[in-house]
């Protein structure tokens, strides 16, 4: 192999070789809200940087999927359903009205709610020990514990 044919090999590797990493590699993460984009932003941007921390590079290694209701309470709807159509990962739902939404479109994409009032009331989940079926996560209910420090 002639030394200008190598480099040539050699560069035209190094071009393409982010191209099958990222191709077979990458995660791809919806996360659906019912504010704003102004609204969400520092929370989205919060979010992105934390994955960072964990290794996930926007572009490199996961891919977001972006999507707001603008404070419109029958959009989580369509857009849980579009999220559901890009096949994404995981869906990150903010609310009870966006987990609600992506409850309806799907059993089988998991579904971290980031704050949900009470999960179990509204049949998110069965249980705290053992939430099932794709949806955990954080909600904004404190619970007393019993003798708790006795």
């Amino acid at each position: 192999m002639r030394r200008r044919d190598f480099v040539t090999f050699l560069g035209g590797a190094a071009v393409a070789w982010p191209l099958v990493v990222n191709a077979r590699f990458t995660y791809r993460v919806g996360t659906l809200t019912v504010s704003s984009f102004e609204r969400a932003s520092h929370s989205i941007k919060a979010f992105e940087e934390s994955m960072v921390e964990l290794g996930y590079v926007s572009g490199l290694n996961v891919t977001y999927e972006h999507r707001f209701a603008n404070g419109q309470l029958q959009r989580p709807a369509d857009l849980a359903k579009d999220l559901a159509a890009l096949n994404v990962d995981i869906i990150v739902a903010g609310s009870n009205a966006s987990i609600s939404a992506a409850k309806q479109v799907t059993s089988t994409i998991p579904i971290v709610m980031t704050y949900s009032i009470d999960p179990i009331g509204t049949r998110f989940i069965p249980s705290f020990p053992r939430p099932g079926g794709n949806i955990t996560g954080m909600t904004g209910e404190r619970r007393a514990v019993p003798r708790a420090g006795r």
